[in-house]
């Protein structure tokens, strides 16, 4: 199974990253937690800006000790925010689906939207989907914490309405990074009046190996 790198985040994934970086590397910089160990003064290269300043010991041994503490305390301020990330990350998220259309198509976009909608409010993980992703869904390096999906196609008749979905599943490893493949299901699905959902066939997606991308 090949691995590699792949900028496949969307926006609230990445900023997600981001401000995690940000926090633990805010954390760090603190030197804090050692009561009386650390105070601020201002910085004369940046007017109202301030830095931490770390009081040390001019004997070495106490010196030594301090450092120390600094040094587990940030390393355990990091490793907290780590693995609060982590269990985000790796909570199930439900399925979502948009519509493939793009909005100045007007009434096709509208109806794809409103179908995709229905779906992600129902959510529906046939169990064809799973058997053909059990891959990946028995491997225990990835979790999958939901589905995303396109609709591609809604046809509408007298009975109903024929719908076209194209899903992959959303991964991320036991380490809480995001994975991707881009294998996916091409499935049809029937929409009754009462909006009862009946997936009548699924297809894998040509030319779509079975890779996973960690990033």
């Amino acid at each position: 199974m090949y691995r590699a790198r792949y900028p496949v985040m969307g926006v609230a994934v990445l900023l997600a990253t981001i401000g995690v970086w940000v926090a633990i590397h805010a954390g760090g910089a603190d030197g804090g937690g050692a009561a009386g160990a650390v105070g601020a003064q201002g910085d004369a290269n940046c007017p109202g800006c301030t830095v931490q300043k770390a009081s040390i010991p001019e004997d070495p041994v106490e010196a030594d000790a301090v450092r120390r503490r600094l040094d587990e305390e940030r390393a355990a301020r990091q490793a907290k925010a780590m693995e609060e990330f982590r269990q985000r990350n790796l909570q199930w998220r439900g399925c979502r689906f948009v519509p493939k259309a793009k909005p100045e198509e007007g009434d096709r976009f509208t109806r794809q939207r409103q179908v995709a909608d229905l779906f992600s409010a129902k959510a529906p993980v046939p169990q064809a989907r799973t058997d053909h992703f059990q891959w990946v869904l028995s491997n225990e390096e990835y979790r999958c914490v939901g589905w995303y999906g396109t609709v591609a196609k809604v046809v509408d008749g007298p009975e109903g309405s024929v719908v076209e979905l194209v899903v992959g599943p959303l991964l991320f490893t036991r380490e809480g990074a995001l994975a991707y493949t881009p294998a996916a299901s091409r499935e049809t699905w029937r929409v009754d009046a009462q909006n009862n959902l009946v997936c009548e066939r699924l297809e894998r997606e040509p030319g779509r190996p079975e890779l996973l991308m960690i990033d």
